[in-house]
């Protein structure tokens, strides 16, 4: 009868976690920078008098830059030296060419207490923007629900191993090591659904365009192109000249043998 018993709590809470029971008492989590500490109802502590703050709410920042600039290299160097001392880094990057552009794209990662200033330095640093988009989205509800359900499978799981050392019929073993392999697998999931979520809480994500126009060539005229013909012909003629000059012994030798032969012709003759 406890088995049975136990099986029916173990759907009642099932079908509690599922339709987002929220329980503030998740253990505090530390991120860039450290949070707040947190009493056992999982409220910020406050150092004044005992008093007690409003729970801590959970963000996500991310956006998008773009920029003009007339050196890609250059703006990287400032970029990086930028991520350096807010304590970013790059997490993705790509550079293309277009034939009229040159495109360096490059996505960043920056402690969330940083981002703000991190963008107010880029700003600085490359004051040619031609577009920003920034949003701040708040996950606090989705964070704490998250942490709720791993709670509720943990206690469910003790649960279940508890019942497992008592269980002594094969049937009602096997029957529990199932339940209970099903509640870890979730436990795993939600875990790491927490852990990426804490990631994106504690690291704001911004997607850099810096973009490089690459100069036209100018068209060149009739005249131009009779211009650049003349310095050409100069210049070969200079070559052949030289060419000619690194020949000389060849030249001398087949001169010297021409009238020799012409000397031999003119005798015959005679």
């Amino acid at each position: 009868m406890e088995i049975k018993s136990f099986l029916c709590f173990s759907s009642m809470c099932i079908v509690i976690t599922f339709f987002g029971c929220k329980d503030t008492s998740a253990d505090s989590m530390q991120f860039a920078g450290g949070d707040a500490p947190r009493s056992q109802d999982g409220q910020i502590e406050s150092t004044n008098n005992g008093m007690k703050s409003s729970p801590a709410m959970y963000q996500v920042k991310e956006g998008n830059l773009s920029f003009e600039t007339e050196n890609i290299k250059t703006s990287r160097i400032l970029l990086d030296s930028l991520l350096d001392f807010y304590h970013g880094f790059a997490a993705k990057e790509n550079l293309l060419s277009s034939g009229i552009y040159d495109e360096y794209k490059i996505t960043v990662k920056v402690p969330a207490q940083n981002f703000e200033k991190f963008i107010q330095g880029i700003e600085k640093l490359m004051p040619n923007m031609t577009a920003k988009n920034i949003q701040i989205i708040d996950v606090t509800e989705e964070f704490t629900d998250i942490q709720s359900r791993i709670k509720i499978k943990k206690e469910l799981e003790k649960r279940y191993l508890h019942l497992l050392a008592k269980a002594e019929k094969m049937d009602d073993i096997l029957k529990l090591e199932g339940e209970l392999n099903s509640v870890r697998t979730e436990i795993e999931l939600q875990i790491g659904r927490n852990n990426a979520l804490a990631h994106k809480i504690a690291y704001s994500t911004l997607e850099i365009l810096i973009r490089n126009k690459i100069p036209e060539k100018k068209e060149t005229t009739y005249f131009g192109e009779i211009t650049i013909a003349f310095k050409n012909g100069v210049k070969y003629v200079g070559s052949f000249s030289l060419f000619l000059v690194n020949l000389w012994p060849f030249i001398l030798a087949g001169l010297g043998i021409y009238f020799l032969i012409r000397k031999k012709r003119m005798k015959s003759v005679n």
